[in-house]
């Protein structure tokens, strides 16, 4: 009797540790391979290959007084982060219209995505149909802009994300009927 209930509490604890480290990414996620399984586009997203994430250098909120889901991106910008941060937003929101995105990466310290990263990136979110009509504001710092290739190629896929220097103008464009900020 002793053993099976020293048993069962060694098992129970190894998978309290493994879902503590699952949780703060200090396993990679391979292990648990991250794919959504929307009814369009389930084959975009089985393409993203997510390594180990250390840290999650993202939050997700929605505003529902204006009806904006806000996400802040900070620290280190890598492609793994980036891609688990449009993951979940789509996950979480994609199903919202219209969708109206408030991305806030003015406390983004370290572009550490290569040229490439930025371009597979910027490709990436083109292609995935829960952001087709999506607006999407992005608020820069203006010595720091860690998003203009992106942006860029995300525009040759449909996705138009603009930029902004203040959170006023960008919210105001948001729940606004603008087509253009201007």
């Amino acid at each position: 009797m002793d053993f099976f209930r020293i048993f069962f509490a060694a098992l129970f604890l190894i998978f309290v540790v493994f879902v503590g480290l699952y949780a703060i990414g200090m396993i990679p996620v391979g292990i648990f391979c991250h794919t959504l399984a929307a009814s369009r586009g389930a084959e975009l997203f089985r393409e993203v290959r997510i390594g180990v994430v250390a840290v999650m250098s993202f939050q997700i909120r929605y505003d529902s007084q204006n009806r904006v889901v806000r996400m802040l991106l900070y620290g280190e910008a890598t492609y793994a982060n980036r891609v688990e941060a449009v993951r979940q937003l789509v996950a979480k929101y994609g199903h919202l219209q219209p969708l109206r995105v408030f991305a806030d990466v003015r406390r983004v310290s370290k572009m550490s995505m290569t040229l490439e990263e930025q371009q597979r990136y910027g490709v990436y979110l083109g292609q995935i149909p829960a952001l087709y009509g999506a607006r999407v504001a992005i608020l820069n710092r203006a010595e720091l802009n860690t998003t203009a290739v992106m942006r860029n190629k995300a525009r040759d896929g449909g996705l138009v994300l603009h930029s902004f220097l203040t959170e006023r103008a960008a919210m105001k464009w948001l729940t606004s009927a603008a087509e253009v900020p201007s």
